[in-house]
């Protein structure tokens, strides 16, 4: 079983990326698809170190409890670290069992002079609740920019200190297809 671990921030292209996968793998069976709803969502207000790790330590033990040969997560404990202000030790348990499991994170960097744009231009075609979540980030484009920003810098200096092996892709140019080779060799 290989794992993949996306992560970025919002408006970096994990979803776009997850649905491109989907297309392309014709056996979709085995498959497993962990969307943020299920990652992140269902406790994304959660600033509590505890709180996360028992949510975690659940997830992959549903997850792995069956069998599949590529699971993706959208988002995963180095977000988890960001949003409870914690260090990429405390995640070590999920990190241990994620290593059985060939696991591998893939961050979706965004230059930071692109990101005020990128998230600009997703509040105009996301849907309203998406809008409703970014003015808790900040009063106007380039606050919310500062924050992303902030969480970029932030999980990449939380993915330096992982033991999961980890590669950056630049998705300023949405370049969708280095990625999708990566991740589906031919």
């Amino acid at each position: 079983m290989k794992t993949i671990i996306l992560e970025g921030i919002a408006t970096s292209g994990k979803s776009t990326i997850i649905n491109k996968v989907e297309d392309a793998v014709k056996e979709v069976a085995l498959l497993k698809v962990v969307p943020e709803e299920q990652s992140l969502m269902a406790i994304l207000d959660n600033t509590d170190l505890k709180v996360s790790l028992e949510y975690l330590n659940r997830l992959l033990s549903e997850v792995y409890g069956k069998e599949y040969s590529l699971v993706i997560f959208d988002r995963l404990h180095l977000t988890h670290a960001f949003r409870t202000n914690s260090n990429i030790e405390d995640y070590a348990n999920i990190e241990e069992q994620l290593l059985t499991h060939s696991s591998e994170i893939i961050f979706l960097k965004v230059q930071e002079s692109a990101i005020a744009d990128r998230v600009k231009q997703a509040s105009e075609h996301r849907d309203p609740s998406w809008k409703e979540y970014l003015v808790t980030k900040g009063k106007d484009f380039d606050e919310i920019a500062g924050y992303y920003i902030k969480q970029q810098k932030r999980q990449i200096e939380l993915l330096e200190q992982s033991r999961i092996p980890y590669r950056i892709f630049d998705m300023t140019e949405h370049d969708y297809a280095s990625i999708l080779e990566y991740i589906l060799p031919v």
